[in-house]
């Protein structure tokens, strides 16, 4: 892998990607070079490009963590998840220069505060918002929001709550009201969601099976195909970036599913079945069924932190609830001598692995720290 600096009269300039393409056993290196407004380069400069190439040719995996674990050696062993979070029509999330509530999606919408929104901890912004059982937010333009049964289309959210049978988001008049679409946390917690064109007799219904109300940070999406008569396959549910496996409670939509309803956060449109907890990056995309590799990617900008790294940015791990993995390949398939190398600085004493291709009693390889004594490396 090529490593790219950019001198501007002596004084070094950051580059913000690199991207390395194979072609047999030569790298040929692809930058793109950003200079910020005060630091612009004019044609009198003395600019200068220096870089270093590695040999790939029994290269299996380079991974600069610029954001993403993406691997750029060429052979694309890519971490699940690795790839660029799809432009979102509209995400809810806390306005920190204004301390409200706001869309920052693509669409311009206005976000309606019914009540006195407060804040809480975010998980992908700095702050989160704070449904209390008496405010919920709603969109105004809701006839983009029309889903029939043939439009594709994905919703996610973070939440935190003990709460049940709620709405998260919805586009329906009331509780008691069928037509529109909902995703719900039912009476044991669980992710559900409904196309309804009336309750129970003409509507698809699926159930998630993992209880998300644990009162702490957690993912979930639901992704439609927009591919009538697929009942169950039409709907993927996932929690924290994984598809959570699923029952069909009803299968029997062949009606339209559009009403006048603006679509809602912790309500539907009437202020009934108020949810209580706290909600971060609350994501639509009109049209558009994301892929389980899209799904991840969005999770993952809530549980990477991107800092300042010994080249370029680097990747923080907190030890809770953040790592990464690379689908299996034979390229791992280590059977001779093998080298592998990283940057790494870590903050715990307790035994940590940085990387692992094995369970932690199995065979395989691997490297942790502090597993002998405090401040060790163990291979």
């Amino acid at each position: 892998m090529a490593r790219v600096k950019v001198l501007i009269n002596n004084s070094n300039r950051n580059v913000i990607s690199t991207e390395v393409t194979r072609e047999g056993e030569r790298a040929t290196d692809q930058s793109e070079i950003s200079l910020t407004a005060c630091a612009s380069a004019c044609v009198s400069d003395d600019i200068k490009i220096i870089q270093d190439a590695v040999d790939l040719t029994c290269i299996v995996g380079a991974y600069m963590m610029q954001g993403t674990v993406k691997d750029e050696s060429g052979l694309c062993n890519n971490a699940f998840g690795a790839v660029a979070r799809p432009r979102v029509d509209s995400q809810l999330l806390w306005c920190c220069s204004c301390s409200v509530p706001a869309n920052f999606g693509y669409r311009e919408l206005v976000v309606c505060d019914t009540g006195c929104s407060t804040c809480a901890t975010g998980k992908v912004a700095t702050k989160a918002i704070c449904f209390d059982g008496c405010n919920y937010i709603s969109y105004t333009c809701e006839s983009i929001f029309d889903f029939d049964q043939t439009t594709p289309w994905t919703t996610s959210a973070w939440i935190k709550t003990s709460d049940v049978c709620v709405p998260i988001v919805s586009k329906k008049a009331a509780v008691t009201t069928g037509k529109g679409w909902e995703v719900n946390l039912d009476s044991c917690g669980r992710v559900n969601f409904r196309l309804t064109n009336t309750a129970c007799s003409n509507e698809l219904h699926i159930r998630g099976d993992t209880a998300v109300n644990t009162c702490v940070y957690t993912h979930i999406a639901v992704e439609y195909n927009g591919v009538p008569g697929c009942g169950g396959s039409a709907v993927q549910i996932y929690v924290n970036g994984v598809a959570d496996t699923k029952g069909v409670i009803t299968n029997n939509l062949t009606g339209c599913t559009f009403n006048c309803s603006v679509v809602t956060y912790g309500a539907y449109a009437d202020g009934s079945s108020k949810y209580i907890g706290v909600l971060d990056d609350g994501c639509i995309w009109i049209s558009k069924s994301l892929t389980a590799e899209q799904i991840r990617s969005v999770y993952n900008v809530g549980i990477l932190e991107e800092i300042c790294g010994r080249t370029g940015k680097a990747i923080r791990f907190n030890g809770i609830d953040t790592f990464q993995e690379i689908p299996y390949t034979t390229d791992f398939d280590f059977t001779g001598n093998f080298d592998i190398s990283v940057w790494a600085r870590w903050q715990s004493t307790c035994t940590q692995y940085v990387y692992a291709r094995r369970t932690l009693s199995g065979n395989g390889w691997a490297l942790s720290v502090n597993r002998l004594s405090c401040g060790d490396v163990v291979a």
